[in-house]
This record gives C-alpha cells, structure tokens and sequence, in this order.
C-alpha cells in the first residue's frame, strides 16, 4: 500500500509539473499573439492616421496657395481703384 501511494504522490506530482508547463506554454503562445495582434493593430491605426494627416497636409497647402492668390488678387484691386480715384479727381 505505501508503494501504490508513493508512486501515486509520485504520478500526480509529474501530473502537475505537466501541467505547469502546459500552461507556461500557452501563456507564451497567447503572448505572441496578442503582441502579433496589437502590432498589426497599431500599423492599421498608424496607416490610417498617416493618411488622414497627408491629406489635411494637400487641404491646407491647398487653402495656403489660393489665400496668397486672394492676396495678390486684393492687392490689384486696390490698385486699380486707387488709379481709378486718381483718375476721377482729375
């Protein structure tokens, strides 16, 4: 009897060392994962923001070019109407 007992102590305690490692393994293999997943996670996100920043860059570099093309339209104009007021004074 205490042979058959220790040899169970024995095959349980390899039970749970089996166990044990099964576990840590899992708990690496689900580590990977989820570092995989928030990586391609972070990509996607770092993508779409990029994106989204290139094209606010076009819009504003857009909207920069045609306020100096107002400028420069306001400037003739007030040119032009200070020829014109010239012009009627005389």
């Amino acid at each position: 009897i205490e042979g058959l007992k220790n040899k169970q102590i024995s095959n349980e305690r390899k039970t749970e060392e089996r166990l044990r490692k099964l576990a840590e393994d899992l708990y690496v293999q689900y580590s990977k994962k989820h570092e995989q997943k928030v990586g391609i996670l972070k990509k996607g996100y770092e993508t779409k923001w990029q994106s989204k920043l290139n094209s606010a860059h076009t819009v504003n570099e857009n909207l920069k070019r045609e306020i100096q093309g107002i400028r420069e339209e306001l400037k003739t104009e007030r040119k032009e109407k200070g020829e014109l007021i010239k012009l009627w004074d005389k």
